[in-house]
């Protein structure tokens, strides 16, 4: 878990803490919580790194002054998790989103062996045999492929919900040219949800 960075350290020693070593329910309780906590940490330093990107609200850039922590990115993991968490079956929930998932950790696995072959001469601050990534990226389209042929209705929707985001996307990052009126409201929002969170943009010290 890389991607989580150095300041979600505190995610990973639940994975093996002592009540994960626990029998029964009590160990499978404490492993769906830890793997909650490890992904929400996750998808929120996604929704972080995409805002700074400039391809997410620019709130959503932003840590807390205390605890330096993406507030703004935690909170919007958190509704949108609560917001999934209103359908009755989770194996339809499952099928809409792994289907999505395994699309596009296939396709940033495959843009890296891309890059590999074209590129040899990179430096690289890992280095591995190219035939893991190729496995990697079969085995994603392994998944895919049969999540398509079992549930193929699921598969449609989750894209279907994925698709949702060309409109934001259009809207949001391609349109440069906005009225001012909409960019103040836009930036009074902005301003509503850094006094709430306690939140502005990290300072970078030049060495």
């Amino acid at each position: 878990m890389i991607i989580l960075g150095f300041k979600y350290h505190y995610c990973i020693p639940l994975m093996h803490s002592p009540l994960s070593q626990c029998p029964g329910k009590k160990k499978q309780i404490s492993g769906n919580v830890s793997n909650m906590l490890t992904r929400l940490g996750m998808f929120s330093r996604l929704y972080f790194v995409g805002a700074r990107e400039g391809h997410l609200p620019d709130i959503l850039a932003m840590v807390n002054v205390h605890q330096s922590t993406p507030v703004p990115s935690l909170v919007l993991g958190g509704i949108l998790s609560l917001i999934m968490l209103c359908t009755t079956d989770v194996y339809v929930l499952i099928n809409y989103a792994s289907f999505v998932y395994w699309i596009f950790i296939g396709m940033a696995i495959l843009g890296l062996v891309i890059i590999h072959f074209k590129f040899p001469n990179m430096e690289r601050p890992v280095k591995m045999p190219v035939v893991l990534p190729i496995v990697f990226v079969l085995a994603c389209l392994f998944i895919v492929v049969v999540s398509i042929w079992v549930a193929p209705i699921e598969c449609l929707a989750g894209a279907g919900i994925t698709l949702t985001g060309v409109p934001v996307y259009l809207f949001g990052v391609y349109w440069q040219s906005k009225p001012k009126w909409l960019t103040d409201k836009l930036d009074a929002c902005t301003v509503f949800c850094q006094k709430i969170m306690s939140c502005c943009r990290e300072e970078h010290h030049k060495e």
